[in-house]
This record gives C-alpha cells, sequence and structure tokens, in this order.
C-alpha cells in the first residue's frame, strides 16, 4: 500500500456504477503532478513495448464494485503510451481518435468522461501502491465498463415489473444489443431489483407525470410502452397516458417506439361494438401514426394466462366435469403466453427498416374452445368441455365488465389479424397452448 496515509483504497473510489469518476487519491493535497510512470522523462517512460503491453490483471478484492468475474468480462490487456499521451482504448466500440485521451495538467480525458489523473507524488516502486500500481488496469477497467454500457442504444421499457414490460424488459436485456431503462412506480419492490440485477437501469416512472416521462425518455433510442385500464376507473386513461409519450417521443426524437396496442372496434364496426380497452389502445395507436412518431404496434392475441384466472375450469352443476365458458362458438380463438411477447418485440427492436409504422398480429396459436379444453383435459386429468354459452349469456352473467368482455368476444368472432407464422419467425421458442398447460399445472390444483 501507499506511505501516503491519505491514499484511500481503489475499491471506495469506484463502489457507483461506471461513470465519468475521480480513479486517485481524489484530490487529496500534495497530489498534483502527473503519474510518475507517465511523467514524460521519467526513468520509467523508456519501458520497452512488451513491458507496457503486458496484461497486469486488477486485484479482484480490490473492487467492490462490479466484480469481474461475476460479470464474466476479461481484464483490460492494453495500455500504449506516447510520449506525453496516456491511452487505454475501451476493448467494446470503435477505439477513440488520438487526441481524444492526453494527460495535460494531470487529466486524461476521454470519450467516456475527464478522468482526473492526481496519483500520488512518493518516491517508490510503481507497485508498491495500489492506487499507482494498478491505475491503469483499474481505468482501464472502468473505461471499458463504461464505454460496453454507454454505448449501447437505450430502450426505455415503460410498465416494466408488469407481465408484458417485464418479459419485454428481460428479453432486450438478454439479446445485449440493447441497454434497458427500466420505468416502474415503485424501485424497490422485487421485480425492480430483479431486473436491476440483470443489467437494466431501474428508473421511477409515472405514466401520468409529463416530467417524469421526459426524463424517463431523456437520451433514449427507442421505448416500449404498454398501457392498462383495468387498475383504473379514470375515463380514457390508457387515452391520455399514450398520448403524452407520444408527444414527448416526439419532442426528443426517438428513432423507434413500440406500443402494445389493440384495434379502434368502436371506429371499425361503426359504433355497433364498444370494446374499451381496445378502443383506447387503438386511439394511441392511431395518434402516434398522426404526428409522425417512428412506431409499431404490437396487436397480442388473448394471454394463455387467462386460463389461471377468469377463463379458468368450472366444475358443472350436473355432472363430474368442467366446463369453458368462452363465448365463441366454433370460431378458432387466437392465443399467446404473455412471457414470449417480449422475445417478439426484441426482434422488432433488431429489425427497425421492416417494421416501422406496421401493426404486428400476435399469436402462437389458434384453437376451437373445445380444442383448448381437450388440451386441458389430456394434461390435467380431468373432463374438460367447452359450454357452448353465447356472448348474449355471457354479457348476462353479471361480473365487472362482462359487457365489454362480450363484445371483446364478438369482435375475435370477426377473426382480426393475428399473425402465427410470422409470431413464430420473430420468436421461434414461443409455446403451443398444450407447451404451456404442461408447463404451468400446479396453477389448476384446485380442479
Amino acid at each position: 500500500m501507499c506511505s501516503n496515509p491519505s491514499c484511500q483504497p481503489l475499491a471506495f473510489l469506484i463502489e457507483a456504477p461506471p461513470q465519468p469518476l475521480r480513479t486517485h487519491c481524489s484530490q487529496v493535497a500534495g497530489h498534483r503532478s502527473a503519474p510518475h510512470h507517465l511523467r514524460a522523462g521519467s526513468k520509467s517512460s523508456g519501458r520497452d513495448a512488451a513491458s507496457l503491453n503486458r496484461l497486469r490483471p486488477l486485484p479482484e478484492r480490490a473492487l467492490s464494485w462490479p466484480c469481474p468475474s461475476a460479470l464474466a468480462i476479461p481484464y483490460p490487456a492494453v495500455a500504449r503510451r506516447g510520449p506525453d499521451v496516456a491511452y487505454a482504448p475501451p476493448l467494446a466500440g470503435p477505439a477513440p481518435s488520438s487526441g481524444s485521451l492526453r494527460s495535460e495538467r494531470g487529466s486524461v480525458e476521454a470519450s467516456t468522461g475527464v478522468l482526473d489523473r492526481i496519483p500520488c507524488r512518493q518516491k517508490r516502486s510503481r507497485f508498491g501502491c495500489l492506487h499507482c500500481s494498478e491505475e491503469s488496469a483499474a481505468t482501464r477497467l472502468t473505461l471499458f465498463l463504461s464505454s460496453n454500457m454507454t454505448s449501447k442504444k437505450v430502450i426505455a421499457v415503460f410498465g416494466a415489473t408488469g407481465a408484458q414490460g417485464g418479459s419485454v424488459a428481460k428479453a432486450i436485456l438478454e439479446g445485449k444489443k440493447f441497454a434497458v431503462r427500466a420505468l416502474t412506480r415503485d424501485v424497490t419492490q422485487p421485480n425492480a431489483l430483479a431486473l436491476q440485477d440483470l443489467g437494466a437501469e431501474v428508473v421511477k416512472g409515472d405514466l401520468d407525470d409529463e416530467a417524469s416521462v421526459e426524463a424517463a425518455l431523456k437520451g433514449a433510442y427507442g421505448a416500449f410502452l404498454v398501457t392498462s385500464i383495468w387498475n383504473s376507473n379514470r375515463e380514457k386513461k390508457e387515452v391520455c397516458q399514450g398520448k403524452l409519450v407520444a408527444d414527448v417521443a416526439k419532442r426528443l426524437g426517438l428513432k423507434h417506439v413500440v406500443f402494445s396496442g389493440l384495434e379502434n372496434v368502436k371506429r371499425l364496426t361503426n359504433g355497433k361494438l364498444k370494446v374499451e380497452h381496445f378502443d383506447e389502445k387503438g386511439e394511441v395507436e392511431e395518434y402516434f401514426w398522426s404526428i409522425g412518431v417512428p412506431m409499431t404496434s404490437i396487436r397480442v392475441a388473448a394471454y394463455f394466462e387467462n386460463f389461471f384466472t377468469i377463463w379458468k375450469p368450472m366444475k358443472a352443476s350436473d355432472g363430474d366435469y368442467y366446463t369453458l365458458a368462452l363465448p365463441m362458438g366454433d370460431i378458432p380463438m387466437h392465443g399467446i403466453s404473455v412471457a414470449d411477447i417480449g422475445a417478439v418485440v426484441s426482434s422488432i427492436f433488431n429489425s427497425p427498416a421492416e417494421f416501422l409504422g406496421k401493426a404486428v398480429g400476435l399469436s402462437a396459436e389458434a384453437l376451437t374452445i373445445q380444442q383448448y379444453a381437450d388440451v386441458l383435459s389430456k394434461i390435467l386429468g380431468k373432463e374438460v368441455r367447452d359450454a357452448k354459452i353465447t356472448p348474449e349469456a355471457y354479457e348476462k352473467l353479471g361480473f365487472p365488465k362482462a359487457e365489454e368482455l362480450a363484445n371483446m368476444f364478438r369482435f375475435y368472432q370477426m377473426k382480426p389479424d393475428r399473425d402465427v407464422k410470422l409470431t413464430h419467425q420473430l420468436n421461434p421458442k414461443v409455446k403451443s397452448f398444450s407447451q404451456f398447460i404442461s408447463e404451468n399445472q400446479g396453477a389448476f390444483k384446485s380442479i
């Protein structure tokens, strides 16, 4: 360790995530000269190239954040030096120009920021001080991590702790092409912390607050937006939130927004059918395009997960069997698992030229209600039948939104466009209903 008592361990100085930071002695009095091993005319300035370029791994215990081995990245291994230049190129992205890093007035100006270089002045061996013996390795590691993160385009994901937003955030992170800014109302909830552990930047965001939305989208390349009508009694909530994001995205110049939309059923049927949670998304979808925001709308089929809750088979009153009460007649109904949507969206972000300005209907497969029942019967070992209920009978069941959902099934009977083939192309691992139920049998323990 350094003989200067004011010299603090390097780990203290890089506990925060990578950003432009001070790496040495933090402006301690008497530490104002250029690094002794980089100072022009110093004894070390004549070291041979082999000595300069050899790998000097940073001691892992010297870092409390991040742990290099945990990140599964190689230690930086290159250090080149001219007479007055300290040059440590990042391991990812294009190398900076020869003048982008310089050691004037004891500082190094990097493309990632200004790193003040104020090491100790003690006369000692290069390997006698943690700061100075490892400063090049530490700086290179910091530059690598910072460059690796900041060089990626950022996708802001709204509703990132929900089912659909969470699926999208995870898939984009797994793709490693984009960085993820995960927006949520509560950054301390388990889902938010899990995304942070996966590498997302988790930020508090509120779709009802313009300043919050602007902060969330500032500097982002693109965004994924999903809104929900079910958690609010406020009229036109989804429309207000969606239009706010559209306006901010337009003002900030986002290059690609993927919106979880649906058809405007009321407009398409000339007012004959009203499906509020479709119509509001459809209105937002139309607004995005009308103001010229580069946007792709994904129109998602019914969630397979609904069979865990509102579509769960019910015990028949006249026998030892169960029924599915979904008013579709003999017309196939499209479905997909919400967990499979993320990979589709990630593929869309990877191919903007193909999907900008388009609506994409997503579906894993389309089955009749009796076919859904047959799958449940086979896997659960219980007889399940189609209840053959009509939309008119369904809307009289008396539960909240029963009339709206009856109209939704009426619209499904009109066969809106859902592209099974394209969905499988965008996500080759998309699950069939049979695979989905097989993997989630525990959700039906009460049957």
